[in-house]
């Protein structure tokens, strides 16, 4: 394991197991949101988060977290090892909802100096939640599908459905 994505639902924790992981290896890791999001909660130009994804996947190793699928060529093409956390609809919902309102109670920052509101998570349409809620399913479906393309059948693929499924496996990875 030396080029490793984590990907899952919104609030599975990829973030939280791509540090842990990061700091047990001594592998860098890095968070796709960096890229996407700019202050001010704009986008970045598509042509620049290519760039960016591009020079962080042609290092020798890496852990990247996040979900774009526009992105798969860049990274899930060069990584060995897929980490998908599976975990319950609920506990996606619950972990998202707590980060959140613990961001914003701390006014700690995120993708690039970006804050989470109140107004923001309950009553606008570019809410985390909603995000969440949409595209819940998609995402399961989509790394069911992988697992079981052929195109992929050279990568290790982990799915793990619970924390505690989650802990162990952390637990075996001798380095």
């Amino acid at each position: 394991m030396k080029r490793i994505q984590i990907v899952g639902s919104i609030g599975s924790g990829k973030t939280s197991l791509g540090k842990k992981l990061s700091k047990k290896m001594g592998i860098p890791h890095f968070e796709l949101d960096t890229l996407f999001w700019l202050p001010g909660w704009k986008i970045r130009p598509f042509d620049e988060i290519f760039e960016l994804a591009y020079v962080q996947a042609d290092k020798p190793a890496w852990i990247i977290c996040g979900n774009f699928s526009f992105l798969k060529h860049v990274t899930l093409d060069e990584a060995d090892t897929i980490v998908w956390l599976d975990y319950p609809f609920w506990v996606c919902f619950w972990q998202t909802l707590k980060r959140a309102i613990s961001n914003i109670v701390k006014q700690k920052k995120c993708c690039n100096g970006n804050q989470e509101t109140f107004g923001r998570l309950f009553f606008s349409k570019n809410s985390i939640l909603l995000w969440m809620i949409r595209t819940f399913k998609r995402r399961n479906k989509r790394y069911a599908f992988l697992i079981k393309d052929p195109m992929y059948k050279d990568k290790t693929f982990v799915r793990l459905q619970s924390h505690k499924e989650t802990a162990q496996w952390f637990k075996s990875i001798k380095v």
